[in-house]
């Protein structure tokens, strides 16, 4: 059966909380084979392998691929964004919150994300690729929220702060580069360098 076909059985439901945590755990396990591999080269029956159910109980929880693509990576994107937001508070001086965000994102190499979205956007509705956008929109007005403050507190010279959050943004892809892939570099290592760069080109003049 096609992973994009949903099935028709619907025997052995599991029921209550086991089945939240059924669900939570494939979600999960999704994300993470997402990120690592692309939509493509991952199929529903090694998400359910992963996780010691059958392809059934994916089917149970989701109706097809690209429903379980849209669910996992909205639900990695809203965990991302509230521990961003936690960081955020928890932090007052602007090269912490940066060097913070940047270290958990470069701790993991994943798929570039526009590509992973154009490679999935083939199979998803319009809807669901709206909810995705808008949430990953969410991350981005979140970071341009902490450049527009270190704006307004002379911290950096004015500028578009969105253009900013996007450009951050992109400098994570940095966890791709061959320096970090083979532990030239660590996490902190790189999240320092970037950080330092990126504010160096943002002081007041």
């Amino acid at each position: 059966m096609e992973d994009n076909q949903p099935i028709k059985s619907r025997t052995g439901r599991p029921r209550g909380k086991r089945s939240d945590a059924t669900r939570n755990q494939i979600l999960m396990t999704a994300a993470r084979k997402f990120m690592e591999l692309g939509y493509d080269k991952v199929s529903l029956q090694e998400v359910a392998t992963l996780c010691g159910v059958t392809k059934a109980t994916v089917y149970h929880h989701f109706k097809d691929k690209g429903t379980l693509f849209t669910e996992s990576i909205l639900r990695m994107l809203r965990t991302a964004l509230a521990r961003s937001e936690e960081l955020i508070l928890s932090e007052p001086d602007l090269s912490q919150k940066l060097q913070k965000l940047a270290e958990g994102l470069l701790r993991h190499s994943h798929v570039e994300f526009e590509t992973l979205m154009r490679k999935a956007s083939a199979v998803l509705s319009h809807d669901q690729i709206t909810q995705i956008r808008q949430q990953e929109q969410q991350l981005h007005i979140l970071l341009a929220g902490v450049f527009q403050t270190a704006m307004n507190e002379g911290l950096i010279r004015s500028g578009n702060a969105m253009f900013l959050a996007h450009a951050f943004s992109m400098l994570m892809l940095m966890r791709n580069q061959p320096e970090l892939q083979e532990g030239m570099l660590t996490p902190s290592e790189a999240a320092t360098e970037i950080v330092q760069l990126f504010l160096m080109g943002l002081a007041p003049r």
